[in-house]
């Protein structure tokens, strides 16, 4: 009898992107964070941060709620779930900024991923931080590549 892979199903994922560099600090009104929860059942929250007066802390610049077409998210997970559930290598690139992903299972159990970004993450020759840009309709998401526009 054929065994049945059984990938965990993904239901949250929450990605917050952090430009940055080691030359200088960036003004107070630059947007330097980006924090993105996708929840499975289409429910999504952003927020833009900008650097508090000491550079030790964050302001909120900007969010926004939305809630996307099941169809479009069932392939946004189903890409994650295949990417994220085979053996990822985190990437460490100096001078770049970082994301970090935190994937909430079916099981309850989070997983954490990081990696610089910069990181063009590819499965099935879809770019992961693309479809998101596309499936949300935002071309302002930095996601992994750090390539949204503002």
């Amino acid at each position: 009898m054929k065994k049945v892979s059984t990938q965990p199903a993904f239901r949250k994922l929450r990605i917050v992107s952090y430009r940055g560099g080691l030359v200088s600090l960036p003004p107070l009104d630059e947007e330097v964070s980006q924090s993105l929860t996708i929840h499975r059942d289409g429910r999504v929250w952003f927020s833009g941060y900008t650097y508090a007066e000491n550079y030790l802390t964050y302001n909120r610049c900007r969010s926004s709620q939305s809630k996307v077409q099941q169809e479009k998210l069932d392939e946004l997970f189903r890409c994650f779930e295949r990417f994220f559930t085979a053996e990822y290598t985190d990437s460490n690139v100096l001078d770049a900024g970082l994301w970090e992903l935190a994937v909430l299972d079916a099981s309850g159990e989070t997983k954490l991923y990081k990696g610089s970004l910069c990181d063009a993450l590819e499965v099935g020759g879809v770019n992961l931080s693309a479809l998101v840009r596309e499936v949300l309709d935002r071309d302002d998401l930095w996601v992994f590549d750090g390539a949204g526009t503002q």
